[in-house]
């Protein structure tokens, strides 16, 4: 009896310790959503046609997308009060694969960003201060054909003010 509480106890301390790494460890991307719900607000993205993408808050238009193929919602990604939502974007083809805009549902109407990136689809993403900093993978598009690596870059983005790091 004593073995079974103790190995009960030993899955359950290892899964605790799993899960409070992952916490402190940066967001990464997932697959983008066509929806999620994000600081009391329900964001979606309704397309209409190939280049026509409307991305909706609570059911009202925020932004109306007709530059790319595929529109789609990252995160939400939380801390320190402040709550951020990524859309994923995408021209379509194969000369640059993704690009993000920030969303700070934080502020009252939401704010977004500037479109950033450069062509990766990986993103990392860490709250520091209320403020999100994303930074983006390096990007090779066609190798093949010689393709210049392109250096991941970072970007800070709080309180509708965007820069680059440094």
């Amino acid at each position: 009896m004593m073995q079974k509480q103790s190995s009960s106890f030993l899955v359950a301390f290892s899964f605790g310790a799993l899960l409070m790494v992952g916490c402190s460890q940066p967001s990464h991307a997932a697959d983008p959503v066509p929806a999620l719900d994000a600081a009391g607000h329900h964001l979606a993205v309704r397309s209409a046609g190939q280049l026509d993408h409307m991305i909706e808050m609570d059911g009202q238009p925020l932004l109306h997308d007709t530059d790319d193929e595929t529109v789609g919602l990252l995160g939400p990604y939380t801390g320190q009060g402040h709550s951020y939502v990524l859309l994923a974007k995408s021209a379509g083809g194969n000369a640059c694969e993704m690009q993000f805009q920030a969303i700070d549902l934080t502020t009252s109407p939401a704010r977004l960003s500037p479109v950033f990136g450069d062509c990766s689809p990986d993103v990392q993403v860490k709250i520091k201060g209320g403020v999100l900093h994303a930074t983006t993978g390096g990007y090779t598009g066609r190798p093949g054909v010689g393709s210049p690596k392109i250096k991941g870059e970072t970007v800070i983005f709080g309180d509708g003010k965007f820069t680059p790091a440094r």
